[in-house]
């Protein structure tokens, strides 16, 4: 915890060198963003880190937890495939993506990996094309195409205590209403993701048949990227 002393010192240092610690404040920030790979993201126009390894293009405070969770024996369903589809297949068992985009759906078959699987879809389909798989899924993602349909598809393939995370929710209240009307707890990730210059929602939700089953894979929680090095 930062003593009284330090934070008086801090102010009478912003107060008589506000240029200089506006720049400090300004190069820490751009330095976070670096350390996201924010900036390698929107130069390259992909969803990847800083060392360019594709991630979700979702918030990274989404993408943070996730991180530090344990998916090595969980089946992930997805509407939307892309980086998201790789960044997933690296950590579970087994992942399902759903795709409508023929072309998309092509440049993607280049780069799957053994536990992917891909499905092309039409729209007529594409929420309920994942029911003729005969599967549940331990954590189901909607970021794709017709989420209403996807949200309301999703109650019949998720397994009890399994994840629905819903991106962009902000702009979807109803839907969040809707899985929350089924029992689940909403839990909202704001902030910046790869490529956007503006902040989103990314939601997760889960439910009290949910305890236990998502462990983490050392420390709960990690250091955030960009934060600080605890001395003791």
């Amino acid at each position: 915890m930062t003593s009284i002393l330090t934070r008086l010192k801090m102010a009478y240092f912003s107060l008589t060198n506000p240029k200089k610690y506006r720049l400090s404040e300004h190069n820490r920030a751009l330095k976070i963003l670096n350390d996201y790979g924010w900036q390698r993201s929107k130069a390259e126009y992909a969803a990847i880190d800083k060392d360019g390894q594709p991630i979700p293009w979702i918030t990274y405070p989404a993408i943070e937890y996730l991180n530090q969770i344990n998916l090595q024996d969980k089946r992930i369903l997805e509407w939307g495939s892309g980086n998201s589809s790789q960044y997933f297949a690296t950590r579970c068992n087994e992942i399902y993506s759903i795709e409508h985009n023929k072309e998309w759906f092509d440049s993607l078959q280049k780069n799957l990996l053994q536990n992917q699987k891909l499905f092309l879809s039409t729209l007529e389909n594409y929420a309920t094309f994942p029911s003729s798989l005969g599967l549940k899924f331990d954590i189901i993602i909607i970021d794709g195409m017709l989420r209403k349909e996807c949200v309301d598809a999703s109650f019949d393939l998720i397994e009890q205590g399994g994840m629905i995370l819903l991106d962009n929710s902000e702009r979807y209240p109803d839907m969040c209403e809707t899985i929350r009307n089924k029992s689940y707890f909403q839990i909202d990730f704001h902030g910046f993701g790869p490529i956007n210059e503006y902040t989103s929602v990314t939601s997760i939700f889960i439910s009290s048949d949910s305890i236990g089953k998502f462990q983490p894979l050392t420390v709960q929680p990690r250091r955030p990227i960009g934060g600080d090095v605890i001395k003791d």
